[in-house]
Order: structure tokens, then sequence, then C-alpha cells
């Protein structure tokens, strides 16, 4: 077996990466997202070589980005008055070694897009309390590596549309 790999990075050039009795190749230590990879086969009857024959080429696709963990803050807002704070707790993180960002979307009570911020490296996105209505607020964060957008995580908050109240 001989294994070659075209390094999208650097011109497609054409190199053997691995020869040798290995049938699979380790695609963490030999290539990368938009390389390409084929095999060329020699069989061998204990005697003799036979003739070479080359595998088709696969190109190697983009991994997405794993889903973040997030939080939202603070637990018991005031509408009109305190800003609402969604945060990754937990980044992502992506195979190809893609830098991730997050695209931050904040949803009001009626599933309104009230906000959309990024795609960011930020790791939390705020909504000004004098935009926020009471009820139920949602900060939905997704991961992107610059190719594709990965997994999404939700969370919400209930704005108390109350106020604080202050005694006389």
């Amino acid at each position: 077996y001989e294994w070659h790999v075209v390094d999208a990075s650097n011109g497609y050039s054409d190199s053997v990466v691995q020869s040798g009795n290995a049938t699979s190749l380790l695609g963490s230590v030999y290539f990368d997202r938009d390389d390409q990879v084929y095999v060329v086969v020699t069989p061998f009857d204990g005697t003799d070589d036979g003739s070479p024959l080359s595998s088709n080429t696969v190109t190697v696709d983009n991994s997405v980005p794993s889903t973040p963990g997030v939080s939202i803050g603070p637990a018991t807002p005031y509408e009109g008055v305190d800003p609402l704070i969604c945060s990754v707790i937990s980044p992502a993180s992506d195979i190809d070694n893609d830098s991730v960002q997050y695209l931050y979307e904040w949803f009001d009570a009626g599933l309104n897009l009230v906000q959309s911020t990024g795609p960011t490296s930020a790791l939390s996105d705020t909504v000004s309390g004098s935009n926020t209505t009471g009820g139920i607020w949602t900060c939905e964060v997704t991961s992107f590596d610059g190719t594709d957008y990965g997994g999404g995580s939700s969370v919400t908050v209930d704005v108390d549309n109350g106020g604080p109240c202050s005694l006389a």
C-alpha cells in the first residue's frame, strides 16, 4: 500500500505519506480538510508483484464544530432595566483545528428575532436592558468554523415585567 496525499495548502503537491502493509491512514496525522487522498496497491502472490492499481481520489470534507455550552443572566431580570447577557461557558471545539466563532441570536417572548450578533470570537453577547420586554427570552448560540455552522445551544430567562420595587 502506498498512501498519497495531495496537499491543498501546499499547491496541491502529491506526496507519499505512508507505504507498507497498513490498510488505512490516520487522518489526524496525515491530512487536513480539502486535501485529496488515494492509495496505490501492488498485489503480490508470494513470488511476483502484479500491476499497481490506484483507488479513486477522495477529498477530505470539513468537520463541523461541536456544540457550545451556554448560560444566561441575570437570573431575575426586570423589563426595560436589566441587560441580558448570554455567555459561552463551554467553548465549542473543531477537530479540523479551525478557529471557532459564535452566532448569537436573541428572541423575545413573541419569538421575534430582536438581535443577531456574529459570527464573532466573543464569548458573550448582551441585549441592552432598555430593549427588553416581559416574558421568556431565548438566546441561541451556534458555533461556526469559517466554513460550516455546527451545533447550537439555547437558553432562556423569564424577564419580569413588574420592574423593581422601591419602598417610599
